[in-house]
């Protein structure tokens, strides 16, 4: 089944490097940049597992225990949480700018627009992310993390896979978790979600978000594997298996 063949690629634990804000809101367009960068630190060591037919998977070594969630960098690597309520369902994320910052619960959030930043100042609350930013369907559904692996790994969100439910922005790493999320009992899931969340950070989940812990590919999870082909795959699958048991 699926859920057998995907440990659910966010268990890839992987952990980027600290860097600036890209100047483009699509990092993942950007491939040949990335390619190189891949082959420069590869050759001075610095990371510890590539997968050269995916650019965007790369697994850094890390010793900071709260990388993820540091308050140095952005909120979302700088992208505007307020744009997301404007956007189309398959429009990519809006990048914010370092002249329009507004501090809340000691993190830094940008946005695209002094209108943006007054409507997020007004009710902070209301654009936040849930789950501090991660992938929605890691914190809800993926019972292997704890706490402690969640601030230095993730699980990871992509800020151009995403979902606007009730009002409220869920992230995701690629878009199988995001499909993941949807089947089933989605009321539930959020509710596990939340559970989950605030028993991580006890009961003050509105005080940690994600900054730095960011994945660009959204076809595809770790190294390339269990991309949205092999996940459609499986469903088409179970279908079929399905369609026999009730013949």
């Amino acid at each position: 089944t699926s859920q057998n063949k995907m440990a659910d690629e966010n268990t890839s634990l992987l952990n980027p490097t600290k860097q600036k804000i890209p100047s483009a809101p699509s990092p993942r367009n950007n491939k040949a940049v990335i390619a190189g960068f891949v082959i420069l630190l590869s050759s001075l060591g610095w990371i510890s597992q590539i997968d050269s037919s995916k650019n965007t998977s790369i697994e850094f070594a890390s010793t900071d225990a709260d990388y993820c969630i540091e308050t140095s960098a952005p909120v979302l690597g700088g992208y505007d949480v307020v744009a997301y309520f404007s956007l189309g369902k398959d429009d990519d994320a809006v990048l914010g700018s370092e002249d329009h910052i507004y501090q809340f619960n000691g993190y830094d959030f940008y946005f695209s627009s002094v209108e943006n930043l007054a409507k997020f100042k007004a009710s902070p609350k209301s654009y936040t992310p849930r789950f501090g930013s991660f992938c929605s369907y890691g914190i809800s559904s993926e019972d292997f993390w704890t706490w402690d692996n969640v601030k230095r790994f993730g699980p990871m969100a992509d800020p151009n896979t995403w979902l606007i439910h009730d009002n409220e922005l869920y992230l995701f790493m690629y878009e199988v978790p995001k499909r993941k999320f949807l089947v089933g009992n989605v009321a539930e899931r959020i509710s596990r979600g939340i559970e989950v969340w605030e028993s991580f950070t006890s009961g003050e989940g509105a005080k940690y978000f994600n900054t730095q812990c960011l994945w660009w590919d959204d076809e595809c999870g770790r190294e390339g594997k269990y991309c949205v082909s092999d996940y459609e795959a499986d469903v088409d699958s179970e279908n079929d298996l399905a369609k026999l048991m009730t013949f």
